[in-house]
């Protein structure tokens, strides 16, 4: 993958020579996954917002079809522990209102499934239910990821920091 850089004017050229490895011939991509992480040649998240929003309805659907006879206990237990492990949403940093607004949509839904109707109110419900709100929940992991590249001892990471972070 290579990336174009962010000033226009310093392109060289909009091709590149052909990398080989092991005598095979690579091809250039315009992203790929890592780590079930989506990484694109803009840096735009929207595809990983996008995996994450199928990810949050096939998880919810199986939970409310294997786990449809239990105590509401266990099922948001079962809610909090399987459906929302954004672990990789700390790392969104370019996006569209517009996908993260479906997140935001897809999450309200997913709680919804516990037995509540269309017109009740969201304050309610995560109040009802004691789920943190969607911003709640994206400020929370990006704030955890900040503060984990802060405590690391790998140069890198710290480098990186004093570039990007501040």
């Amino acid at each position: 993958m290579s990336y174009a850089p962010k000033n226009r004017s310093k392109i060289v050229s909009h091709s590149f020579p052909d990398f080989t490895l092991d005598g095979i011939k690579l091809k250039f991509v315009s992203n790929f996954r890592y780590l079930d992480h989506i990484v694109q040649n803009n840096e735009c998240d929207d595809d990983d917002i996008a995996r994450e929003i199928r990810n949050l309805f096939v998880h919810t659907n199986i939970l409310k079809r294997l786990f449809h006879k239990c105590t509401l206990a266990v099922k948001l237990t079962l809610f909090k522990c399987y459906c929302m492990c954004f672990y990789d949403i700390g790392l969104w940093s370019k996006y569209t209102a517009g996908a993260l607004a479906k997140f935001k949509s897809c999450y309200y839904k997913c709680v919804k499934a516990f037995g509540y109707k269309r017109f009740n109110s969201v304050t309610y419900m995560l109040c009802d239910l004691c789920l943190l709100s969607f911003d709640t929940v994206i400020l929370n992991s990006k704030y955890c990821f900040k503060m984990q590249c802060r405590m690391t001892n790998n140069a890198l990471v710290s480098r990186f920091l004093l570039i990007d972070l501040y």
